[in-house]
């Protein structure tokens, strides 16, 4: 979900009044559902290409918004390797029909997201 906004204060908002109750209900632990749900938003807004802090950074030091986002995966593979767990990358998310990448300017292509499989 915060790939897709790029917003980790959306995400929480967002997610814990409806994720959280459930989670315990199934039997899950409070605290480690409460750090589950913090912990996503945080990936969403320092990884997310559609992120206001990535495209600061972008904007602000003349950079590729693309190339910023593809330097940032070694963090999140890194976090997963530390937590003993291991990601897959499913599929890549890229811009829909309508936002053609011109042959003239291949810098427009833009990657909005990863389906991640975690174990």
């Amino acid at each position: 979900f915060s790939l897709g906004t790029g917003t980790a204060n959306g995400t929480i908002l967002a997610l814990t009044p409806v994720m959280f109750p459930a989670g315990v209900f199934l039997g899950a632990d409070p605290a480690f559902l409460a750090v589950a749900i913090l912990s996503g938003g945080a990936l969403g807004d320092s990884y997310s290409p559609i992120s206001s802090s990535n495209i600061t950074v972008a904007f602000t030091q003349d950079a590729d918004i693309q190339k910023i986002t593809r330097t940032r995966a070694p963090l999140v593979f890194t976090a997963a390797a530390i937590a003993g767990r291991k990601v897959r990358i499913l599929h890549q998310l890229h811009q829909p029909a309508d936002h053609p990448i011109n042959i003239f300017h291949p810098e427009g292509e833009y990657l909005k997201g990863l389906v991640l499989y975690v174990e």
